[in-house]
């Protein structure tokens, strides 16, 4: 291996088991007491050197230049322009999209720091989320209120499924089609999307915590977001589509045409004699693993490299101390 050959070489190596940006950080921190610079291209990483670099030391992130990119170095020092929300990046970055975090549509990480650096009440709501031990409801409510922020909802506004019903009122009267994704998200979905931003500050600062807890579902032994503790249509909803379909409802079904099976409401099949009905599992096939006890199956402006716009950049003209580290694989999320 790789390792065991740079080991010979008398090379520290440090092997990362789970989050490689954090070990890197940590590791580059650890040498800070000396003249210490750390190589990588992926701006998470410098977003971390930031936020985790003491104020009163300084340390260095060299991104090389590629073509007719020159080589660029960031110091952990040179956030000047603000201030206010530095000690807030690790919130900001994850919650405005992350690898294990969704980004918001059309909302830029530009936006969402100039807005943190104006509003006093959304850093108050940014500091929970680097405390220990915060209960869900803590994380929702203060969540909440940066979220409706960024979707430009009044101050006195706290309820984001009314917002998302307002601006989707809005955006009918243009007589164009609805982007369903420039809307707000549910309650019931920020309410799991803080949840996973939550997790991943608390990761990124080297607390642990039971990703079941915290917006993460179990799957096949792969842990997967959470989007949401609601159907994603309500039933109500659903009954009053129906199709007319007096053909076996193949490929001009309405309802198939939809994504739906028939119901008992369409006028000629009543979601029964058709091939668009709701596909029944024998029982036979059903393992005693996943039944419960009882029987019953179980239930570009968006670049962080724009954080960094006021960052020191200059040509390196002395060589320096290198901690470099390579970066492990992780599991990427969709905005739902």
């Amino acid at each position: 291996m790789l390792s065991e050959k740079l080991e010979a070489a008398n090379v520290i190596v440090k092997q990362a088991q789970d989050d490689a940006d954090v070990l890197i950080i940590e590791t580059a921190l650890e040498q800070s007491s000396r003249n210490t610079t750390f190589v990588g291209e992926d701006a998470d990483l410098l977003v971390l050197l930031l936020a985790r670099t003491p104020s009163d030391r300084e340390t260095f992130f060299l991104q090389p230049g590629k073509g007719k990119v020159e080589t660029k170095i960031y110091s952990s020092l040179s956030f000047g322009q603000y201030k206010k929300s530095k000690s807030h990046l690790l919130f900001l970055h994850a919650i405005t999209g992350y690898d294990t975090t969704s980004a918001l549509f059309n909302k830029s990480k530009t936006k969402a720091l100039k807005l943190l650096e104006k509003r006093e009440d959304l850093q108050v709501s940014a500091e929970v989320f680097k405390q220990q031990d915060c209960s869900p409801e803590l994380i929702f409510l203060n969540g909440l209120r940066f979220l409706l922020a960024i979707y430009n909802a009044p101050v006195n506004k706290d309820s984001i499924d009314a917002h998302r019903n307002l601006c989707f009122a809005k955006s009918t009267r243009n007589n164009k089609p609805v982007k369903l994704a420039s809307l707000p998200p549910t309650a019931s979905a920020a309410q799991q999307y803080l949840y996973r931003v939550y997790y991943q500050v608390q990761k990124w600062l080297g607390n642990e915590l039971n990703p079941e807890d915290w917006g993460w579902i179990m799957k096949n032994n792969f842990l997967q977001p959470k989007t949401t503790s609601l159907p994603p249509v309500p039933d109500t909803l659903l009954n009053i589509i129906f199709c007319k379909s007096s053909k076996g409802c193949g490929p001009m079904c309405g309802c198939r045409k939809l994504g739906l099976y028939c119901s008992a409401v369409c006028g000629n099949c009543h979601g029964q004699s058709c091939l668009n009905t709701t596909p029944t599992e024998d029982s036979s096939d059903i393992s005693e693993e996943e039944t419960n006890i009882e029987g019953n199956k179980e239930d570009d402006d968006n670049n962080p490299m724009h954080f960094l716009s006021e960052s020191l950049h200059f040509q390196p003209e002395k060589r320096a101390d290198i901690h470099n580290g390579r970066r492990s694989r992780r599991t990427r999320t969709r905005r739902q």
